[in-house]
Order: structure tokens, then C-alpha cells, then sequence
């Protein structure tokens, strides 16, 4: 009897160390936050970019972390380029001019996801809100593109749409109206993504889905809800974890 409840608690002990082993390999790549700064009696640039650590592949590393950095680099460009476009014509702000730019990260082993939000003030009475996200795709190094997460004959468009409509007026009922233009069945409604372990997070910046004093604004749609809508390409990224 003892030899038995000896087996069973070994047994116990050594699935628990199996599914822990297998939920600490969901992640095999780690994110080092780098930063672009600058600052001087007029201007200030404070952006933070990521540089993922850990992977195998250094080729697939590289592709990302040049990606990732041209991104931030090109933002500090834009944002002189347009301040300096502004003193010329001399309309030089008195609180001077910034950009400012963080991150958020998620993913699996297969793939990872940034989602990048700040924004840059060049004068009038608000910020310009800045958005940009990118999904790479870690076996095939490239960029994850909307489109290619879905079957294109299953006409998943209109169904994505319809759910972050609904959502959308869920969530704040008053801006009915702006969440069914900006949440349309088009592409271009789509171009800020992620995609996490569990969920594909659609975002929708400022002034598409709602007003500028919403800000941005997301729809999180679970895997589950995903698999039920029958509309994931089985051989991108999220073939592998919605069923």
C-alpha cells in the first residue's frame, strides 16, 4: 500500500514538473529596453525601443533588432524634421517641442509582439499621438502582416469587424458612431496589432475608433473566440496555439 502511494506521488510530482517545464518554454527570448535621448534648452527626445535577447537564431535576432531600432531611430528623424520645418517658418513654441515613446512586449517562442505608444508636441493645444506595433514572426524572421494570421477565403474581415464594433460600443456605448468607421471592415482599420499567448489584441489609436480625449482604445479577442469564428490561417503564427 505504501509502495503505492509512493508511485502516486511521484507521479504527481513529476507531471507538475513536466507542464511547469513546458509553461516556462512558452517564452524562449527576453527583451532589453534601450533608449534614444536627447535634450536641450528647446527640444527633447526620450524613446525607449527593445532589443530581444535569448534567441538561437542570431540571424532572426538581428532582423528583429534592426527593425525594431530603424523604428525609433526614424521617429527621432521625423520629429526634427518637422520641428525644424516649423522654426523656419517661424512658428517656434514657447514650451518647446518633444517626442516620447515607450513599449509593451508579448509573445510566445514562436513569436513576438511590440506594441509602441507616446506621442510629440511641435505646439497648438495637444500632443500628436504616435502609434506604431509590430509582430514578428520568429521561425520565418519577417514581419507579421494583419492579413496573414486569417484563411483569406473565410471572410474574416467582416467577422473581426463586426466584434470590435460590438465591442467597442460595449465598452463606451456614446461613441457608437466613431467605433463603426473606425472599426470598418478595411484594412486600413487594422494596421495595430498584437498578438499575446492567449489573445489577439487589436488597437485602435486616437481619433479612428473615438474621439482625441479617448485615446487610444483596444479590443481583446481571445483565442478561443477565435477559433470559434473559424477563421485562422493553420500554417502562420497562430496555427500553433488556437485550436
Amino acid at each position: 500500500m505504501q509502495t503505492k502511494i509512493r508511485f502516486f506521488v511521484l507521479s504527481v510530482i513529476l507531471l507538475f514538473t513536466v507542464q511547469a517545464c513546458m509553461a516556462g518554454e512558452k517564452t524562449l527570448w527576453k527583451v532589453n529596453r534601450a533608449k534614444l535621448t536627447e535634450k536641450t534648452s528647446s527640444y527633447k527626445v526620450d524613446i525607449t525601443y527593445p532589443e530581444i535577447t535569448g534567441l538561437s537564431d542570431a540571424k532572426t535576432a538581428k532582423y528583429c533588432n534592426d527593425v525594431l531600432k530603424k523604428y525609433a531611430q526614424d521617429s527621432v528623424v521625423d520629429f526634427k524634421k518637422e520641428m525644424n520645418s516649423l522654426i523656419k517658418e517661424g512658428l517656434k513654441s514657447h514650451a518647446g517641442y518633444d517626442v516620447v515613446i515607450k513599449f509593451t512586449s508579448s509573445g510566445t517562442a514562436r513569436y513576438a509582439s511590440f506594441n509602441f505608444e507616446g506621442g510629440r508636441f511641435l505646439g497648438g493645444a495637444h500632443p500628436e499621438p504616435l502609434n506604431k506595433t509590430f509582430v514578428f514572426d520568429l521561425k520565418n524572421s519577417k514581419v507579421v502582416s494583419f492579413s496573414s494570421l486569417f484563411n483569406p477565403k473565410s471572410d474574416y474581415l467582416k467577422k473581426i469587424s463586426s466584434y470590435c464594433i460590438s465591442d467597442l460600443n460595449k465598452q463606451e456605448p456614446d461613441m457608437a458612431d466613431f467605433a463603426k468607421t473606425g472599426a470598418a471592415p478595411d484594412l486600413n482599420n487594422y494596421k495595430w496589432f498584437v498578438v499575446t499567448d492567449s489573445k489577439l489584441v487589436v488597437i485602435f489609436p486616437s481619433c479612428t475608433a473615438g474621439p482625441y480625449a479617448a485615446g487610444t482604445r483596444e479590443v481583446k479577442i481571445p483565442f478561443s473566440v477565435l477559433s470559434k469564428m473559424g477563421i485562422v490561417n493553420t500554417s502562420g503564427i497562430l496555427g500553433e496555439v488556437v485550436k
